[in-house]
Order: structure tokens, then C-alpha cells, then sequence
């Protein structure tokens, strides 16, 4: 279906809306969590940037642009979340052009503005992280093979553009083969797309034979990762509702989006396109990937990055699709719209903050001072809070470093002692009781979420 006027100019007109917001609060004012990893890396040198994507569980696409972007802005928490924000802006794009070729304006509009409003995307459009770009790249395969439909079985004309963007959505984030196979079970489940299923398998393949060069590269380290499992722990057994809450904003908005998709296809004699494509993007996956992590645990609200976005079609369609009645359906929608417009929280800076951490080791250090982190990447977010220029410095040294174990006498040489536990478990406990052994008296203080910083002095 194609866009007249006012289409394109409500598209433009969301795609705004979404910069606005995205753009216009950064999030926190230092980098926290995993983005100094992403930072620190992207600025090391090639050799070493190659030699650590063997063992990265990510792509190096991102950490590419990451170099490139550093180079050319100030090197400030702000500037270096732009790309993110960028990307997300830029998915209501494709996402509007999806649900408006299915079921028109207001579907795309409803559509567009559950996904512009959701704390859940704004937290990756605020972060130095790949999530802003995978969830991009993911909608836009998915509005190319949309696209593809209206052009014909034979016409191929389309089909490089979609092979392109499906190597850069795997060169993103390894789940990116997942997203190619939602791009074919949604091939079987929905009629219109079900010609093209021979493209899309021609541009999986030229996709695939880009990706082998690096795919050889870390076929060691995949295979461990298979064999061992991820970092992540079986989920429980409400993990799906949990994260149709964050797609959400609240409880109580989740149920009712629930109830209204349920709803909508209790109506449907036939489902409609978009709740295939949305039975496919979503809820296949959404269940699937829970079943699969009681083996192989991958249930985490930043792996389904790839699948909300189906999620937000399928409310945009049910809030049309629920009743006839003009009156109620409106009422209906704009309730839902503003339920998500009263719970966005934009200027949301996240529950991390290590400058609370630094602060505190800066107030305990007030002569000779000894500080150690555990476990050692948590050095990164450190000296990101203290000064983000040195995350361009080479730093290898603390980050393969074991921390200090003094005996009697040399922490009586070291006077404090600071220990900044990241762990969250009990992994160094054993640590934590030879430095109390060695040391006459010792205090600590939650610093930050889940980070407990510990202060250990000879009392001389």
C-alpha cells in the first residue's frame, strides 16, 4: 500500500517524535555497565580489537561504528549514545511501513507510538550497546521482505539490499540467525509472503557466505559457548509476563495488552496478516526461546530485543481489530496510548551508578591508599566515572590482573586497603576473609546496585 501525502507526513512526524525523545535525554552522565566495555575496546588498536573479538560474545559491527563515531564527535557519554538513539529513532520508519502495507494508517500509527513510548526501547536507545542497531536492523529485514512481496516472485531487484542488510544485522549480534529464521516462519505462516520464500533463502545464503570469514575466525569460541552454555540461569517460570511487562512500561497495561491480542484473535475467523506476522515476530519466539532456555539459557530481556518489535504490531492491530464500534475502539486505544504515554520515563537514568562508587573510594582515600576490583572488568566502569578519557589508555594490565592478597605485614605497609566487589555472589568470599585476616578492622557499604565497596585498614 502505498504512502500518500499525509502518510509520509505523519511518518516524518514520528520519526521526529522519536528523536526528540531519544536524542534529547542521554541517559546517565557517565557510561555504566557494559558500555565502558564497549567504549574501551573500540578505541584500542587493531590488533588488539581482532585478537578480543575471538572471544567476544558480539559482533564487531557495532564496535566499528563505535571507532568511527568517537573519532568525530567529543568523547562524552552524551555524543557516544547518539548512534543508539539514532537507530531506535529510526525504526519507527520500517515498523510504520509494515502495519500501514497490512492494515493502513491508524494500525501503523498505534503501532509506531507503543514502540515510541516504551521504557523498554528507550533504555537501548540510551545506551552504548549494539541493542539500538540490532532491533533497527531486524525491523528493516523484516519491511524488505514485506516489501519484496509486492514486487513479485520474479523480480529480484530487492534481494541485495535485503542479503546486505541481513550480514549486517548477523554482524551486529549473533542472534541475528534467529531473526533470519522468524523471517522464514513468517514465509509459512503468512499467505502473502509465502512466494517470497525463495528470495529470502537466496539472501540468507549470500548473507551467510559474508559472515563466514568471521565465522571461522571465532568457530572455536562458538563451540565452547554451545558446549558450556551462556552466563544467564534457567528462567523462572514467569519470566514471559515479566517481559511483556517491560515491552509494557506496567502491570496493568501488560495484562491489558495481553487480553486485547487474545481478544482480537478470538474475533478473527481468519487471523489477519499482521497477527501472523505478529504470531511469528512474537509469540512463536517469545515461547520458543523460554522452552529452549531450560537447556540452553538465552531468556534475557536484551537477547528478544529482536521479537518486540512484534510485539508492538500486534497491539497496534488488536487495538483496531477488537470491536466494530468506533466509539469504544477509540476510546480504547487512546486510553491504551496514554496508559504508555503517563509511564514513559524519557529522562529514566537506569539503576547504575558507579560515580557513587567513586565517590566513596575518593572519600575513604585519604592517604596511602590500595584499591582492587573484583571481578576485573568492573575496572572499566571505575575509570569511566573517574575520567571517560581513559578509557582510550591501554589498561590490560588491571583487567587480567589477580587482586593483592597481603599477609599481616604488608598491610601494614599498605595502610587502606579499598576492595570493590562487582560479583553480586559469593565468588570472593574467600578473598574477603584472608583481608580481614590480615587486617585489624575493615568496613563496608552497598555503593551502588549490587556493587558492595569494602574498606580494610591496619589501624596504625
Amino acid at each position: 500500500m502505498a504512502l500518500v501525502v499525509n502518510d509520509r507526513l505523519l511518518l516524518l512526524a514520528l520519526v521526529a517524535l522519536n528523536l526528540a525523545i531519544k536524542l534529547g535525554w542521554s541517559g546517565a552522565p557517565v557510561l555504566v555497565h557494559d558500555e565502558p566495555f564497549s567504549v574501551y575496546w573500540s578505541q584500542r588498536p587493531w590488533p588488539e580489537l581482532w585478537q578480543m573479538l575471538r572471544g567476544e560474545n558480539n559482533p564487531p559491527l557495532h564496535f566499528l561504528i563505535t571507532r568511527a563515531w568517537s573519532h568525530l564527535v567529543p568523547f562524552e557519554p552524551a555524543w557516544l549514545r547518539a548512534p543508539s538513539a539514532f537507530f531506535s529513532a529510526l525504526t519507527a520508519w520500517p515498523l510504520y511501513r509494515i502495519a500501514h502495507r497490512f492494515a493502513g494508517t491508524r494500525t501503523a500509527l498505534l503501532s509506531v507510538l507503543v514502540f515510541t513510548l516504551s521504557n523498554y526501547h528507550l533504555g537501548f536507545a540510551h545506551e552504548v550497546r549494539a541493542y539500538a542497531l540490532f532491533t533497527f536492523l531486524s525491523v528493516c529485514s523484516m519491511w524488505l521482505l514485506v516489501r519484496q512481496s509486492d514486487r513479485g516472485p520474479h523480480r529480484y531487484s530487492g534481494m541485495p539490499w535485503l542479503a546486505l542488510v541481513l550480514a549486517a544485522m548477523v554482524y551486529t549480534h549473533f542472534l541475528g540467525w534467529l531473526m533470519i529464521g522468524v523471517l522464514v516462519l513468517s514465509t509459512f505462516v503468512t499467505p502473502a509472503l509465502s512466494s517470497i520464500r525463495p528470495k529470502l533463502i537466496a539472501a540468507a545464503l549470500i548473507a551467510a557466505a559474508l559472515f563466514a570469514p568471521y565465522a571461522i575466525m571465532i568457530g572455536a569460541q562458538a563451540s565452547k559457548t554451545i558446549a558450556e552454555g551462556t552466563w544467564l540461569p534457567a528462567p523462572s517460570w514467569e519470566e514471559p509476563y515479566n517481559m511483556i511487562w517491560r515491552w509494557s512500561n506496567a502491570p496493568v497495561i501488560a495484562v491489558a495488552f495481553m487480553g486485547l491480542i487474545v481478544i482480537a484473535f478470538a474475533r478473527a475467523r481468519n487471523p489477519h496478516p499482521l497477527q501472523r506476522l505478529g504470531l511469528a515476530w512474537c509469540i512463536v519466539p517469545l515461547i520458543g526461546l523460554f522452552a529452549i532456555s531450560f537447556v540452553v539459557p538465552v531468556f534475557h530481556d536484551r537477547y528478544l530485543v529482536f521479537i518486540a518489535p512484534g510485539f508492538a504490531l500486534l497491539v497496534g492491530y488488536s487495538l483496531f481489530a477488537i470491536t466494530s464500534h468506533t466509539l469504544v475502539r477509540d476510546a480504547v486505544a487512546s486510553g491504551a496510548i496514554l496508559g504508555m504515554a503517563l509511564t514513559c520515563r524519557p529522562d529514566a537514568i537506569g539503576r547504575y551508578h558507579p560515580e557513587q562508587t567513586v565517590a566513596r573510594v575518593k572519600e575513604w582515600c585519604t592517604g596511602d591508599c590500595h584499591v582492587e576490583v573484583v571481578p576485573s572488568w568492573y575496572w572499566l566502569n571505575f575509570l569511566a566515572s573517574e575520567d571517560i578519557g581513559s578509557l582510550r589508555k591501554d589498561h590490560e594490565a588491571l583487567l587480567r590482573s589477580a587482586p593483592l592478597v597481603p599477609d599481616s605485614a604488608q598491610a601494614q605497609a599498605l595502610g587502606t586497603y579499598i576492595l570493590i566487589d562487582a560479583s553480586a555472589t559469593a565468588e570472593f568470599a574467600m578473598l574477603k576473609q584472608r583481608l580481614h585476616a590480615a587486617f585489624s578492622t575493615a568496613d563496608s557499604m552497598r555503593t551502588d546496585h549490587r556493587i558492595w565497596t569494602y574498606r580494610f585498614s591496619s589501624g596504625r
